[in-house]
């Protein structure tokens, strides 16, 4: 029966997206933009931004607690990348299309702009 009922409904997860930005649309001044619209949480989303064509420039690598790391260009400007929870998956060949939230990363005293990706798709 509900096979039945089912049957036309497409039950793919997917992804919502906020905004198509190109990567060198994404910088400090955005994430000030960003700051602005906090606190996030149920009632207030924190946005999610993606980026078509993007390309794998650094060999994606696993990290501890099935963390993803690559860095990916487009546009001129270039980023690195993490995905939590996301080490087991495979990164397709060529552009890929990318969501992600923006944050700011500080690693041994230096300071970056940083993609946490959600999802990512052959682009």
């Amino acid at each position: 029966m509900a096979a039945e009922q089912l049957r036309a409904v497409d039950l793919r997860p997917s992804q919502r997206v906020d905004a198509w930005v190109s990567l060198r649309e994404v910088d400090d001044r955005l994430l000030a933009a960003l700051d602005l619209l906090q606190p996030f949480g149920q009632n207030n989303p924190e946005p999610v931004w993606a980026a078509r064509g993007v390309r794998v420039v650094a060999a994606p690598r696993a990290l501890a607690k099935d963390t993803l790391k690559l860095a990916v260009e487009a546009d001129g400007a270039a980023f690195d990348a993490i995905g939590f929870g996301m080490a087991q998956r495979v990164v397709p060949e060529g552009p890929l299309d990318i969501a992600f939230h923006l944050r700011q990363n500080v690693f041994r005293g230096r300071t970056t702009l940083q993609l946490n990706l959600l999802d990512f798709r052959p682009g």
